[in-house]
Order: structure tokens, then C-alpha cells, then sequence
């Protein structure tokens, strides 16, 4: 089930595209409502939009970048106000209920958690764009898409691969990974995302992607490790 709000640079935020999905409003009509805010909250003293609305994007199914915004409870508290109806008004409740919850998780939290807590939250969104590019393989070469088994196993293999090998992070381990394993899961992910892109967009098959994909991880560890030999 995804988070309704996820920590970002020590600040509780949500987005608009999962504020669409959870109110069952079209993505274009919120992101309509956030911009005729931020111009008229512009011109007010003692508030800044800036802080409030973050603009920033996502990859659709396609993997194509499409616009989003990040937002703080303030944002989101303004964008909410002109939700109505019954069914509005529980979903209003969820969010801050989820806000409240963060922000005490965050007062509980000691300085060297809080790093932990950011990379690990910047981890899932690198993870999720290599989750996407291989995606977009898996619509390429099956007919039944992400659905078909062979596709799936393309998901573990990498994981297998590179957060087990590489980065020695057992499976579902990265929740109690250390700051250092999960900013060294990171780099390589960003690497491997990058990778897989190239690879799609070359029509190169999964296979050879895959091993440049895996390739660039262990180049990226050894970088990460100070391994001058790369530099050469």
C-alpha cells in the first residue's frame, strides 16, 4: 500500500499525484488547483510557496517524465480546503492523521536517523525508476506484459544482483540498512536507472542491458569505495 506522506530533507510531504489517486480527482485538475494557489499565495506576507509547493515530476507507464508537485502539510491543508463532500472529508483526516504521525516519528528521532530516514526515502524513488525502466522492457517484450512470469523474474534478478551482491543488503533488508549501505544502494540504483534507459532507448535486449546495468552497480561500488583504478 503506498505511504500517503514519506520524509523528505527531515520535512513530512505527499504529492499530487497520490492526492489525485486517494480524492479520485484527474492529476491535470490538481495540478491546475496547485498553480491558481501558488499565484495567489505569491503576493501574501509571511508565506512562502516555495516551502509549501515543490515542483518535481514522475514517470508514467510509458516511462515518459510527467509534472508533479511535492507538498508540506501547509500545501496540502490549502490545496485541501477546496476538496468538499462527505467522502473528501475522511480522506482529508487520513492525510493529516498521516502528517501528525510523521511529524512525531521526526521529534522521537536522533540526527544520525534522520540522514538514515532521507536516504533511504531518496533510495525508493531511484528504486522505482529502475523499477520503471524495466518495465518498460517487459510491455516491449511480452505480450502480457509485467503480468507474464518470465517478466517478473527480470525484477528479483536484478534486485538478487545488485542489492544482495553488490551491496551486500539481504532481501527486504533495506529497512534496517545502514546510512553508508543505503547511500551506497543509491548511487547505483541512479547508475542502473541511467543505464537501462540507454539500453531501452538503443533497442538493446534485456539481457545485454541488464549485464551493462549490473556492470555500471559494480563500477559505481568501487567508486563510492575509492577505488582509483576507475579513474584511469
Amino acid at each position: 500500500m503506498k505511504k500517503l506522506v514519506t520524509l523528505q530533507n527531515n520535512t513530512p510531504i505527499t504529492t499530487s499525484l497520490i492526492v489525485a489517486e486517494q480524492f479520485g480527482k484527474n492529476h491535470r485538475d490538481v495540478l491546475r488547483d496547485i498553480r491558481a494557489i501558488i499565484e495567489q499565495v505569491r503576493n501574501e506576507r509571511n508565506f512562502a510557496p516555495v516551502e509549501m509547493f515543490v515542483e518535481s515530476t514522475y514517470k508514467d507507464k510509458k516511462g515518459e517524465s510527467r509534472p508533479m508537485y511535492l507538498m508540506n502539510h501547509d500545501g496540502f491543508a490549502l490545496l485541501a480546503m477546496g476538496f468538499n463532500g462527505e467522502k473528501a472529508l475522511k480522506f482529508k483526516l487520513k492525510f493529516l492523521k498521516a502528517f501528525n504521525k510523521m511529524r512525531e516519528k521526526l521529534s522521537k528521532l536522533s540526527a544520525a536517523e534522520l540522514v538514515r530516514l532521507n536516504i533511504r526515502a531518496a533510495g525508493k524513488v531511484e528504486r522505482r525508476n529502475v523499477t520503471d525502466e524495466i518495465q518498460r522492457f517487459n510491455l516491449r517484450d511480452f505480450a502480457d506484459g509485467d503480468k507474464n512470469p518470465e517478466a517478473r523474474k527480470r525484477y528479483g534478478r536484478l534486485t538478487a544482483k545488485t542489492q544482495i551482491n553488490i551491496c551486500g543488503i539481504n532481501a527486504g533488508g533495506r529497512d534496517i540498512a545502514t546510512g553508508r549501505e543505503l547511500a551506497l544502494m543509491l548511487f547505483t540504483e541512479n547508475a542502473m536507472a541511467n543505464v537501462l534507459n540507454r539500453s531501452y532507448s538503443s533497442g538493446n535486449s534485456f539481457d545485454v542491458a541488464e549485464s551493462n546495468a549490473v556492470t555500471v552497480a559494480l563500477q559505481a561500488k568501487r567508486f563510492c569505495e575509492g577505488d582509483i583504478r576507475l579513474l584511469n
